[in-house]
Order: structure tokens, then sequence, then C-alpha cells
């Protein structure tokens, strides 16, 4: 199985591109041997950039402590996919970014349902009237496990995994 990549990650590696041009640029003309000076939009360009892909890599840094932090200290549950929100604001090429709505039956046997972190869903290259529908032909190759704090259960996160096919081992197979 395979994790599914956080939107804030991705985006923060694409926001570094134009951060490192412009400070190229800018620390570029600085250095040139006669003192011709770069305009500073160039500066303030390299600064702005490098805000936002610095911004947005603590988002993600935030979402993977917060997992890795459940995963040591909380409960463990399977999980199943209720609903897809589509995040229509953060487009990633032609990956499709939701937010996803899961279930699970905790110790008291209650059921709870909780909402993920945005994800990003992988190889869907279609309208966005269509969105829930791709996802939703693709829910049985996702595997979810929820973390849950042992003493206060709305603090929670939520890992999906795509599945990579491998089969299942047994020792009898009745099918």
């Amino acid at each position: 199985m395979t994790p599914l990549k956080s939107p804030w990650q991705v985006t923060a590696k694409i926001l570094l591109i134009p951060a490192v041009i412009f400070t190229i640029l800018a620390v570029g003309g600085f250095a040139l041997p006669f003192g011709i000076a770069v305009h500073p939009v160039f500066i303030i360009h390299a600064a702005i950039w490098t805000l936002l892909a610095l911004i947005f890599f603590a988002l993600s840094i935030i979402t993977k402590t917060r997992l890795s932090r459940l995963k040591e200290t909380g409960d463990k549950y399977e999980g199943t996919i209720v609903d897809t929100i589509p995040l229509y604001g953060v487009n990633i090429m032609h990956y499709l970014t939701a937010r996803v709505d899961c279930s699970y039956i905790n110790d008291q046997q209650q059921k709870c349902l909780v909402r993920s972190h945005a994800y990003l869903f992988d190889g869907a290259r279609s309208a966005p009237r269509t969105y829930r529908y791709n996802v939703a032909l693709h829910l049985n190759t996702y595997t979810v496990h929820i973390y849950v704090n042992r003493n206060d259960p709305r603090d929670y996160a939520v890992e999906i995994n795509k599945d990579t096919g491998e089969p299942i081992k047994a020792d009898h197979d009745y099918r």
C-alpha cells in the first residue's frame, strides 16, 4: 500500500521553483563585478514566493507530525469511506483534491464519523462536475486507518492508503 500525498507538500515544492528563480536573479545582480544593481522587485518576489512555500511546508509538517503522534499514542481503527468532499480551490494539474468522510466503529461498538485532511487522488482527468463520480468509482481501492487519541476522541487523524493490488496470502483458498 502506498500512502496518498497531501496537496500542501506538492504545492510547496511547486512554489519553490519561482522562489529559486527570483533568488538567483536577485543575488546574481548584486554579485556582478561592476556593481550593477538589480531592481528591488526581484528581492520582493523572491521573499514572497519563499514565504508562501514555507507556509505550505509548515502545513505539511503539521499534518505529518499529528499523524505520527497519534500513530504512536492513539488507538487504530479500520474505517470505510462514506463520502468525498472536493476542494475546488486547490487544483494541481490533473490530480483530484478532496477531503474524505470516513466511518469506523469504536470500542463501545458505536459508529463514528470523521473527516480527513486534504488528499490528492491521482489519475482522474475529467471535468469538475464528474469529480465525485470518478472518486467514488475507485473507493474500493483505498484502505482507511483512523488513529484516535485515547483521552479525547475529537483528536484524530485519518490515513488513506492506495492498495497496490498485491494478492492476499492465505493458507486455504475456498473461493
